[in-house]
């Protein structure tokens, strides 16, 4: 049977079978636990759900997707990390109880970078001080980030737009990749979902499309037991959007 540590990720990848714009979803239990957990498309014949389990002992799922449906069991083993980190008042703590006082510090582009700046960002934190680090999603068009990214988070429609129903996955596994790396440090990862400093479009994007894109970063990464949620930096200066679209968000 599988072995998952307590907090971490367990990942199921289906194939479609049928032709469906249903998402996949997920269906996990554990004594009186109970979790439905939407996930994701790959691309047009790959499917992923991601879980994770909060308790020791053996877990249930059933995955359907359209017409297809898989059932199954793993044990959840003692976690290797504290957990997620909790309000607790004004202090926050790790779920197992240990204390977390947060030293955070901004790398806003980082993942529009290049190999090399990525490689860098991460040995440095190796050292630093730091526990938390905010983040951007969307690229930042800013002094000192004048670059273009090597990939998007979507493909373009014909009409230039963003299609936030095709992500780019070359994207989305690089930020995977990233976050990995960050949880390996005990790196809390503060993502900025979003902000005004863009010159490609993001930040004028239809409020239909905003909603998508934040179902599919929530469906794509929530299971990530080091991964805040940040609605924006400056958000009084995103002037396409209204106090009604931030209460949506």
């Amino acid at each position: 049977m599988q072995m998952i540590p307590r907090y971490e990720i367990w990942t199921l990848q289906l194939a479609r079978t049928t032709q469906t714009e249903e998402e996949p979803k997920g269906f996990f239990t554990h004594g009186d636990e109970c979790y439905t957990i939407r996930g994701f498309a790959e691309n047009s014949d790959l499917g992923e759900i991601r879980f994770m389990p909060t308790a020791e002992g053996e877990w249930q799922y059933r995955i359907t997707w359209g017409e297809a449906e898989t059932e199954g069991r793993f044990v959840c083993t003692p976690a290797k990390c504290h957990g997620p980190v909790r309000t607790e008042g004004c202090h926050f703590r790790y779920e197992d109880g240990e204390r977390y006082i947060p030293m955070g510090t901004t790398c806003y582009a980082w993942i529009h970078q290049t190999p090399d700046i990525l490689e860098e960002t991460l040995e440095t934190l190796k050292t630093a001080p730091f526990n938390k680090m905010r983040m951007c999603i969307f690229p930042k068009s800013m002094m000192y980030n004048a670059n273009d990214p090597d990939v998007y988070p979507f493909e373009r429609r014909e009409d230039g737009s963003w299609d936030v129903h095709r992500p780019d996955q070359r994207y989305w596994a690089k930020l995977d990749t990233c976050l990995r790396e960050m949880e390996k440090l005990g790196v809390e990862a503060d993502l900025i979902l979003f902000h005004p400093y863009d010159r490609w479009g993001f930040s004028r994007m239809e409020q239909a499309d905003n909603l998508d894109y934040l179902d599919y970063a929530v469906r794509r990464l929530a299971a990530y037991h080091h991964v805040w949620w940040s609605l924006s930096n400056e958000y009084e200066f995103s002037f396409q959007k209204t106090i009604r679209d931030w209460d949506d968000f």
